[in-house]
């Protein structure tokens, strides 16, 4: 294993695909399960942003996978940001790290309200595995390809 790799050290997952302006979001469908991984990155990508739209994000937990929202919103883990111009922040990210969570399962939600909010996909880190290299194959993980450069 070579330490200068992320990629041997993390788990990375789309857990969350797009969804259209002004089409419901199903935040049961975006779950992590937190075994042997200490913590997780949550990117929100949003692709674009109508003016005065309001883009809300959370995590939340269970200690089942059958309903990984039973506990609401995760404390300290939801983000907002208000757009008051419309397009000038498209193509963004927003960003929730949990670190050591209570629960083993996780999920997120995406909510977009007053105008349109396009968001992309969900994406999640996991970080600090137990056991590395981390497994990236396409059926493990749906990882397509990836590659690792180390100039030293």
């Amino acid at each position: 294993m070579d330490i200068h790799n992320l990629l041997d050290q993390v788990k990375i997952s789309v857990i969350a695909n797009p969804v259209a302006a002004g089409q419901a979001d199903n935040p049961s469908a975006h779950r992590v399960d937190m075994l042997g991984y200490d913590g997780v990155l949550f990117l929100f990508h949003v692709e674009v942003f109508a003016a005065t739209a309001c883009a809300t994000v959370s995590v939340e937990g269970g200690a089942t996978d059958a309903d990984p929202t039973a506990t609401g919103a995760l404390t300290g883990a939801t983000c907002t940001y208000t757009d008051t111009v419309g397009g000038v922040y498209d193509n963004s990210v927003l960003a929730i790290n949990v670190y050591k969570p209570q629960l083993r399962y996780l999920a997120t939600t995406r909510i977009g309200t007053v105008a349109n909010v396009t968001w992309g996909p969900c994406i999640a880190i996991q970080y600090k595995a137990s056991q590395v290299p981390v497994d990236h194959t396409l059926a493990v993980h749906g990882i397509l390809a990836s590659a690792s450069v180390n100039s030293v």
